[in-house]
């Protein structure tokens, strides 16, 4: 496994089960540097490296050279792993040639991969769905399409998830070959086996409880204030008001827990609420209902028959920041496209969250069932995407 961060790692590291994963089943793993890549046969190793990389005494030097601190970064992390024998440094252009292929995340590894990249075949596999709004021309959408111009060509097989990726590259990058596929994440023998790791006796003793997706505050369309007063409104309404436990699903580079312990009790912990590591489809096994904070992660819950209410308004954001985050060619009306597609319910207020839960609660199957078809329009479906994305990958 080679990530394009070491903070991937860091990240890697506050999710419980993607840790148990990525020690059965990776061999070894790798951060590029320059022209090496620095691993180890040990997950651990690396997320050791990783703190090392944010500790106090690398950053001051940085700071004392900011001109230089990439080089410094860089310099001192191939010291340590020089110097440290459970590390090892590959050259990247000797483990390129000897490469049969590349499989990447094309959302991230294209920018950060330069000469991984000159492997033939390459294969892109999305990790989530980043081009919904690819209709929309949003600044981020130009941005990936800007990204991607300069890597992608006729060499690249592309794994599609949607009808609007498959519009996206088909317009963009037509001389990619794409192959329209379910998320793998979805595949029932995935799905199993995430579930089969979830102890549900270890939440709440086993009753039913709500999923949280957290987003972090502090961008234009969640700020802080707006942040806390969404978590403020699942206290009153779910855990004080309905009496169900939740259970708070950071997002990966979310860092503000405090939030939390302060409107939810710090004293409830464990009893009332509680965050978790476990995946979303592995957490799904015992959820009566699931919020988000206007995360793709919906998806995941929905697709394991979790109905689903999101908490979002655009109070605050400037006409500017909604032709941004929205797209010029959206209403006035859009609140995203999970809300105006159908995905989930949405509620801008504590009464407007109120009246979606109560629908949750009285017709859970009706709701589950418009959720669904939403659902089945915005991804494809296929059986076994895994072994197909094997076969594609291995013919």
């Amino acid at each position: 496994m080679v990530a394009y961060d070491l903070r991937v790692f860091l990240d890697l590291s506050q999710n419980v089960s993607l840790m148990k994963i990525c020690a059965e089943v990776v061999s070894s793993f790798y951060v590029p540097v320059g022209n090496r890549l620095l691993g180890s046969d040990e997950l651990e190793s690396v997320i050791g490296l990783s703190r090392i990389e944010k500790s106090f005494p690398v950053k001051m030097l940085c700071s004392v050279f900011p001109g230089f601190a990439d080089r410094i970064r860089d310099v001192l992390m191939l010291m340590f792993c020089y110097l440290v024998p459970r590390f090892r440094v590959l050259d990247m252009t000797v483990m390129t040639k000897s490469a049969d292929g590349l499989l990447y995340d094309a959302r991230f590894s294209i920018d950060e991969f330069p000469r991984l990249l000159g492997a033939t075949p390459r294969y892109a596999l999305p990790h989530g769905y980043s081009i919904i709004q690819s209709n929309h021309k949003t600044s981020s959408f130009l941005s990936s399409v800007k990204a991607l111009s300069s890597t992608l060509s006729g060499s690249d097989f592309v794994f599609v998830l949607n009808e609007y990726e498959y519009r996206y590259y088909s317009e963009y990058f037509p001389s990619v070959k794409l192959f329209p596929i379910s998320p793998p994440k979805y595949d029932d023998s995935w799905v199993s086996y995430l579930q089969g790791m979830i102890d549900v006796d270890a939440y709440f003793d086993g009753r039913p409880y709500a999923v949280l997706l957290s987003k972090r505050g502090g961008n234009m369309w969640l700020s802080k204030e707006k942040r806390a007063k969404f978590i403020q409104i699942v206290k009153n309404v779910v855990i004080d008001g309905l009496g169900v436990p939740v259970i708070v699903k950071l997002h990966p580079v979310e860092r503000d827990v405090e939030t939390y312990f302060q409107i939810f009790g710090r004293i409830h912990y464990g009893q009332k609420w509680c965050f978790s590591g476990d995946h979303p489809l592995g957490l799904s096994v015992n959820a009566l209902f699931a919020i988000s904070l206007m995360s793709s992660t919906c998806i995941d819950l929905l697709a394991n028959n979790v109905p689903v209410i999101e908490l979002s308004n655009n109070d605050g954001m400037s006409e500017n920041d909604k032709k941004d985050y929205f797209g010029e060619e959206m209403s006035d009306s859009s609140r995203g496209y999970y809300r105006d597609s159908g995905l989930v319910l949405g509620a801008e207020t504590e009464e407007e969250f109120k009246d979606s839960l109560a629908h949750v609660v009285t017709d859970p199957g009706r709701i589950l069932r418009r959720q669904k078809e939403a659902l089945n329009d915005f991804i494809y479906h296929s059986k076994c995407p895994i072994d197909y994305v094997c076969e594609k990958i291995i013919a």
